[in-house]
């Protein structure tokens, strides 16, 4: 009887470690990048400080974008929201594979989750983008975009995330709204760079 008292206390505590573990999205998108090469991460920026005599004062991290998880061919992102302009939908990412680097200039709007999947690693520069396809509403007798979403729970390659709390993330509705979710209730834009009929994944010139 004690030792099963012993198993359920850890059982607990666990349980307890693991509802703790929240992720701010406060104003920011979640991305997934599932390549289907291995051993990739997001590559970090930093910017150097001067002080007002342009003496070196620090180097900080200065990217954007930040990588919340990686496990071989996955990197989960959350990316800071532009306010509009000219780079408000041009996103870039750089992801490290040993010694290579792989630049993706992405042409998508923010407000929304992305999941890439089957995305090839390729030295170099590329620019990344896509059409949403459209069907027809015959109520409405008007052409509407088909959005094809996925939720977290269908992203099988991240076990480890499911029950990760997002705090304040944000809902694409009517009226903006923001909830606390699991990785698993988020809903995604599924990308699929398989589908080169409305997927475009060209290197720049």
């Amino acid at each position: 009887m004690k030792n099963i008292l012993i198993i359920i206390t850890i059982n607990l505590i666990f349980t307890s470690c693991n509802a703790q573990k929240a992720i701010d999205t406060s104003s920011k998108d979640v991305l997934v990048f599932e390549f289907i090469n291995e051993n990739i991460t997001l590559a970090k920026y930093y910017s150097k400080v001067y002080n007002r005599d342009n003496s070196y004062k620090k180097t900080i991290e200065a990217s954007e974008n930040k990588e919340i998880f990686n496990d071989h061919n996955i990197s989960i992102i959350t990316q800071e929201w532009k306010t509009i302009g000219s780079k408000y939908y041009q996103k870039k990412y750089t992801f490290i594979q040993q010694k290579d680097t792989m630049t993706i200039h992405c042409n998508c709007g923010q407000e929304r989750n992305y999941y890439f999947k089957n995305l090839p690693f390729k030295k170099g520069n590329y620019n990344l983008s896509f059409d949403i396809p459209k069907k027809y509403n015959r109520e409405t007798k008007t052409y509407e975009k088909d959005i094809k979403y996925i939720y977290g729970s269908g992203i099988t390659a991240v076990k480890e995330m499911q029950n990760t709390l997002f705090k304040n993330a944000y809902i694409p509705s009517n009226e903006q709204t923001k909830r606390d979710l699991y990785f698993k209730d988020l809903k995604f834009v599924e990308i699929d760079i398989k589908d080169t009929t409305n997927v475009h994944l060209e290197e720049a010139k």
